[in-house]
């Protein structure tokens, strides 16, 4: 649906890049409306000095447009809102509308600090994760580019540990998660690590892999070039939402077996510590087919598998001060 796949650039920071591109441009076709003026000049003066400027302007503008990257940003703007969406999830796994994707934001480790001479006195890093969904071009290093999805983001930790849940609609035409370290200051927010995760490789056809460690990289570097460093890792599980349907549930579970058991022990062990600690009605209760599970009906139930119908258990912040934006 047009709607599903709207770009979205809402909590989306400024894309300095797009804007030095812009300025390129225009200052480009400022240096051709001079040139272009000169000749005009020296042809004969008056009118023809204000042709000559404007042909200059509008033949360097597009120069730049073309080469600087303008034109670029539109074409694979337009391109990530009307793509088809990805063959394998339709052809392989038969999913060609939008699910319900949890994800859980466990932790990160081997963090590389970036309060600087603070460091040494002991000051940690207020870390918080948010998470963007969207689509990239199959291009290595392109644009990603957001969709209708808003960002989400944990609340800060300087343990960095989380253990927040967030639900995303994944639209046919989405292909990608961005998950992005910040370390909070007073005064901005300094970027740690992004780890990119396609969805249908990674998360899909992985079986929805359980607390796996996914790479946090920073490109550094500016006039002379960017190169990539690893600055961390980040503990990530995934879900399936209310609604996934059983019939691709069936063709995950076919593909990646040993992961579809983890998934299921994991919600298993899950649905039983939150029910024994917080029961029915508590902060942190579990939503089963949009049922509100309680100790009463489990206790009723024989098959303890969360996986075995159309929907999936859903595991809401567990626990005061957690996040309870899903």
């Amino acid at each position: 649906m047009a709607g599903e796949r709207k770009l979205d650039d809402t909590d989306e920071g400024p894309n300095f890049s797009m804007i030095l591109a812009w300025v390129s441009t225009l200052g480009l076709g400022v240096l051709g409306s001079l040139l272009g003026g000169c000749v005009g000049y020296l042809s004969g003066a008056g009118v023809a000095t204000l042709i000559g400027a404007a042909v200059g302007f509008g033949a360097f503008f597009l120069l730049g447009f073309f080469l600087l990257g303008p034109a670029t940003h539109i074409i694979d703007k337009t391109y990530a809102e009307f793509a088809p969406p990805d063959a394998s999830r339709v052809m392989g796994l038969g999913l060609t509308n939008t699910f319900s994707l949890h994800v859980t934001l466990h932790s990160v480790r081997n963090i590389i600090s970036t309060e600087g001479i603070l460091g040494f006195f002991g000051k940690k890093n207020d870390s918080f994760l948010q998470v963007r969904c969207g689509r990239k071009i199959d291009v290595a290093d392109s644009e990603f580019f957001p969709t209708a999805n808003p960002t989400k983001r944990t609340c800060v930790s300087t343990t960095n540990t989380f253990e927040e849940t967030f639900n995303i609609m994944v639209a046919p035409s989405d292909n990608t998660i961005l998950i992005d370290l910040y370390d909070q200051d007073v005064i901005g927010d300094d970027l740690v690590g992004t780890a990119e995760i396609n969805i249908t490789k990674d998360i899909l056809e992985g079986g929805f892999p359980q607390k796996k460690g996914y790479k946090l990289i920073r490109e550094e570097g500016l006039l002379f070039g960017t190169t990539k460093k690893k600055t961390g890792t980040v503990i990530v599980s995934f879900f399936p939402g209310d609604g996934f349907p059983a019939r691709t549930k069936d063709k995950i579970k076919s593909k990646a077996p040993l992961e579809w058991k983890r998934l299921e022990d994991a919600q298993n062990a899950t649905l039983k510590e939150s029910l024994a600690k917080y029961g029915k009605t508590s902060y942190g209760s579990l939503i089963r087919d949009g049922t509100l599970m309680t100790t009463a009906k489990i206790g009723s139930t024989n098959n303890m598998n969360l996986t075995a119908g159309t929907g999936s258990a859903t595991q809401l912040p567990a626990g005061p001060g957690s996040d309870s934006r899903v």
